[in-house]
């Protein structure tokens, strides 16, 4: 076994000692690292102390570890390893690269200890104990802030006063509870260097309808007046974590309406919160699964969750994000539609929408005959219909439609997918998502379109008679058994742009990467098309054409030729991306970044993704 370098602690909380690492002293149980074994943990530290116990941490050397801690009173640590305590073991609890906290109990009060870390993926191949860390089983001077609190949003408004919510965050980093939390507002931007000067909020905050959040009321205020808000949390010796997020906010009427999973909320189930929206509102989701069968009403005519026609102008928030807030379709029918509607007259025509964000869309389905009523067939995640709503930081997963595997937007209105993951989704038209019949501009930006499957066209992405803008998409993976194995794009309206998209890996027949129809041009600029298979990376129809510029096109199977009607706008290349081994990220070194241009250029990135690996 490598034996590690004498160690010298320092810790403000304990004395400086100079010990001996534990191979040094002569090694013991786990037996030495063999190849293959898991990283060593390098950091173990103690944080904390009582009259018989000692707290230790340190940062997660793998996944899933097993972990070996052992300890030995100080003098006596030159024993072997074998014959030290051994210590209840810990329980994994963090990611890879992420601090954990574990307490030692059972010790002796004023005793000091020597304590070592070993870490295994099979409790079998271990890695070499950790360099010791010492402490005292005695109260410690606590020296860590709390947590930083990061999602701080306005919960409720009225005319003079609005509400803020936040989650409880840790006592000692991210671990225990805070003792309390101070909230300071001010007119203009609240920043770190201006928070002495702020308002203090006096009101005590009281429990969130989530017991893991605190809301506070802030009174007094101006109608119109906009204010910044923010706090920080405290510990029980008074020390203070870093400022929050700072959210702006203006009174107003805005009410959240809190739907639970268990139905206890303020509307049993989100579709009935969603009904009684009014424009302002928020419907705030707590964490958890929502089914067709427990959340539902059964008739697989409507959707899990429906916006009526005409209702505007609110947000339907996932509390917990995409990954705690679960709508599950159980492959019965569609998660949720949004029907909207007209207001103005002539040329002065709007289309209301709302915003959906922080939801995993999953098993949802849209099977039915197309055109017809009764079940439907189209966008059975999510289907947009004459409407302006915006869906972002969702994850759609499993669904499946005869439009729009997960996503649907079409007729009238200027709907928008923001930072969305699209995966495993399938439908005859758009795998993943489909855009259809829209004089007003729909938009794609910043979403992972991967692994997605279509029959016929867009085994990604599927848009026709739209105008559109999509920007900075990953589309990776998709396959369509026909045509435009990652996009198909069809009689896009003048204006329409692909813009710093990575198309790469995708399948299909007629345009591996892209395929091109209706009597249009579609424009392309630092778009990424490499490594698709199947037919040529782009495929253009006859009354079509192509203008591409700052791209780059290689190693498609099907060939990297340009189609017959195209225009080079400049700054094209057809060299290798030289790409990390995800087969997404440029290397440090790829032709796809700036930098490694001779000359230098106005292009800029090429694709969607910076560099992710050194070689």
């Amino acid at each position: 076994m490598k034996r590690p370098p004498l160690t010298v602690l320092r810790r403000s909380a304990l004395p400086l000692l100079f010990l001996c690492a534990l191979a040094a002293c002569g090694g013991g149980d786990p037996a030495a690292p063999e190849p293959g074994a898991m990283a060593p943990v390098t950091d173990l530290e103690v944080v904390a102390g009582s009259e018989n116990s000692v707290t230790l941490a340190w940062t997660v050397p793998g996944a899933s570890p097993v972990y070996d801690l052992r300890y030995m009173r100080l003098g006596e640590e030159s024993a072997d390893r074998s014959l030290w305590t051994v210590a209840p073991r810990p329980v994994p609890l963090a990611d890879p690269g992420q601090r954990q906290q574990h307490v030692v109990a059972g010790l002796t009060a004023g005793v000091a200890y020597v304590f070592s870390l070993a870490a295994s993926r099979d409790g079998v191949t271990w890695s070499e104990p950790s360099p010791p860390a010492v402490g005292t089983a005695a109260l410690q001077p606590d020296a860590t802030r709390p947590a930083r609190p990061v999602d701080l949003a306005q919960f409720r408004g009225e005319a003079t006063s609005v509400a803020v919510a936040w989650s409880l965050t840790g006592d000692d980093s991210i671990y225990g509870r805070a003792a309390g939390y101070e909230v300071r507002y001010a007119t203009a931007p609240l920043t770190a260097e201006s928070w002495d000067a702020a308002q203090v909020v006096g009101a005590r905050p009281v429990p969130h309808p989530n017991p893991a959040k605190l809301v506070v009321t802030i009174d007094g205020l101006l109608a119109g007046e906009t204010y910044h808000v923010g706090l920080k949390a405290l510990d029980d010796v008074g020390q203070a974590s870093a400022l929050s997020n700072v959210v702006a906010v203006q009174p107003g009427v805005m009410r959240t309406l809190y739907v639970k999973v268990d139905r206890s909320g303020d509307y049993p189930t989100i579709d009935d919160a969603v009904h009684a929206a009014l424009p302002g509102d928020v419907v705030l989701v707590a964490p958890g699964r929502y089914t067709w069968f427990e959340h539902g009403d059964g008739d697989v005519t409507q959707s899990l969750v429906t916006v009526r026609r005409d209702q505007t102008d609110f947000t339907i928030r996932g509390e917990g994000g995409a990954a705690a807030t679960i709508l599950d379709g159980q492959s019965q029918g569609r998660i949720l539609y949004v029907t909207g509607g007209t207001s103005g007259s002539g040329e002065a025509r709007t289309w209301a929408g709302v915003t959906i964000e922080g939801f995993t869309f999953t098993n949802g389905r849209a099977m039915g005959v197309e055109g017809q009523l009764g079940p439907p067939w189209a966008g059975a995640g999510v289907a947009l219909h004459l409407t302006d709503t915006v869906v972002r930081d969702c994850v759609f997963r499993n669904n499946e439609a005869v439009q729009g595997g997960a996503v649907w937007m079409g007729g009238q209105g200027a709907s928008r997918l923001e930072n969305c993951l699209l995966e495993d989704n399938f439908a005859e038209l758009g795998g993943g998502v489909m855009l259809v019949n829209s004089e007003p501009v729909m938009g794609l930006s910043g979403c992972v379109i991967r692994n997605n499957r279509a029959i016929e066209a867009g085994g990604g992405l599927f848009a026709a008679n739209v105008g559109v803008v999509i920007e900075d998409l990953q589309v990776t993976g998709n396959t369509s058994e026909n045509k435009g194995g990652g996009v198909s794009l069809s009689a896009l309206h003048p204006g329409s742009r692909v813009e710093g998209c990575t198309i790469v890996g995708n399948t299909a027949l007629i345009g591996g990467g892209l395929r091109v129809a209706g009597d249009m041009t579609i424009g392309l600029r630092r778009c990424l098309l490499a490594f698709n298979l199947g037919g040529a990376a782009t495929s253009v129809d006859a009354g079509s054409a192509l203008a591409a510029g700052c791209g780059l096109v290689f190693g498609n199977a099907g060939g990297d030729a340009v189609p017959a009607d195209y225009t080079d706008l400049g700054g094209n290349l057809t060299v290798d991306p030289l790409l990390c081994g995800d087969g997404l990220h440029p290397a440090v070194g790829s032709p796809c970044l700036p930098e490694n241009r001779a000359g230098g250029d106005d292009c800029g990135r090429i694709g969607a993704l910076d560099a992710g690996c050194g070689t």
